[in-house]
C-alpha cells in the first residue's frame, strides 16, 4: 500500500480504511526508504518505479 502511494496511484488517505496506524505507515515508508525505493517525502524514486 506504501508503495503504491508513493508511485502516485492514490492517495495515502484512500488506505485509511486498512486499519494501519500512523506508526505502521512511517516504519513501512522508512523500509522502503532503506531499500533506495522511496526518498525521504515518501515519494518514489527512480527506483521504485522500476520495481
Amino acid at each position: 500500500m506504501v508503495s503504491f502511494a508513493a508511485v502516485g496511484a492514490a492517495p495515502e488517505a484512500n488506505f485509511a480504511g486498512r486499519g494501519w496506524t500512523s506508526q505502521q505507515w512511517a516504519e513501512a515508508r522508512e523500509r522502503l526508504a532503506e531499500r533506495g525505493l522511496v526518498d525521504a517525502e515518501g515519494r518514489a524514486t527512480d527506483r521504485g518505479r522500476a520495481s
